[in-house]
């Protein structure tokens, strides 16, 4: 295999946030999936246990020369926290008359490009009606409701976000000097950013370093490597294999009268059942080895 050239680079989440390029969640990326367990670690980090600055782990990228559209490989559900944050404390901001501060933490989600046209910092591949009318827009539109699985698992996250930082407003005498000390802590976040021009190169960055993000299984793994090789036609609501393959594991997961069905256990079983032997640690690397198929155009 030919070595991969990359030059990894330090940056602030204000200076990614801030600048002229936008970040895109690829369709076959895993939904948002913090849990409250997620958002409490996140949280105590950022707020409790470090000063400004404190580093939040590695993430992984790839675009096209020239392209302003970033596309996440790795950091996709901090990233999406992060907005989350920011939304929150932009509102609150403005419930208290801050005007000013809640515009000034508005340009973050949403900026103009050389175009002067408008598009939010964080955009997604699939239909994400909810993230970007529900939260991402100011003021938000409280009439889009959540629907999707993904999008309740957002409503979740800014509920329980909206708890911590009303907790915390609670206890100050000048609970907006605290939101301005809390937009400069996640501002300061830094990261060490993996950029590549090659998305098949920027995977293979991804599989070797360690995220501080939630785990990935053989099946999330999987289903990354599948859709990369099944592009859609670009008509995110017709995605057809994305969606036949959520709904296949749904139905494999979903409690019901029997019981719940572990589906990567399952696709060790079934691969065992045709291949040689492969431990569970090593199933990924062996279906993706055998699946060589070039993504179809």
């Amino acid at each position: 295999m030919a070595e991969i050239e990359f030059q990894p680079e330090k940056h602030t989440i204000e200076e990614l946030f801030v600048g002229a390029d936008y970040f895109m969640i690829p369709r076959f990326q895993r939904p948002y999936s913090w849990d409250p367990a997620n958002l409490d670690d996140f949280w105590r980090d950022v707020v409790h246990d470090n000063s400004v600055g404190y580093f939040i782990g590695p993430m992984v990228a790839w675009r096209t020369a020239s392209s302003p559209i970033r596309r996440l490989v790795d950091g996709q559900q901090r990233l999406t926290t992060i907005a989350l944050m920011f939304a929150v404390l932009r509102d609150r901001l403005h419930g208290l008359g801050e005007t000013k501060l809640a515009q000034g933490l508005h340009r973050y989600l949403e900026k103009t490009d050389r175009d002067n046209e408008t598009h939010f910092t964080l955009q997604t591949e699939n239909e994400a009606r909810y993230l970007s009318q529900a939260i991402m827009k100011y003021p938000p539109d409280s009439t889009v409701k959540a629907k999707t699985d993904e999008d309740k698992a957002l409503a979740k996250a800014m509920s329980q976000i909206a708890r911590l930082i009303d907790e915390e407003t609670g206890k100050r005498s000048d609970p907006v000097a605290w939101l301005k000390d809390l937009r400069d802590r996640l501002l300061g976040l830094r990261v060490i950013w993996v950029e590549h021009s090659s998305e098949d190169d920027a995977y293979i960055i991804f599989e070797t370093l360690n995220s501080r993000g939630k785990d990935l299984e053989v099946v999330d793994l999987l289903k990354n490597h599948l859709l990369n090789k099944l592009r859609s036609d670009g008509n995110a609501a017709a995605d057809v294999s994305r969606s036949r393959f959520n709904e296949m594991r749904f139905v494999s997961e979903s409690d019901g009268s029997r019981e719940r069905l572990d589906v990567n256990r399952y696709i060790l079983h079934w691969w065992l059942s045709q291949q040689d032997y492969v431990a569970q640690r090593k199933l990924y690397r062996s279906i993706k080895d055998h699946v060589k198929s070039k993504p179809l155009a």
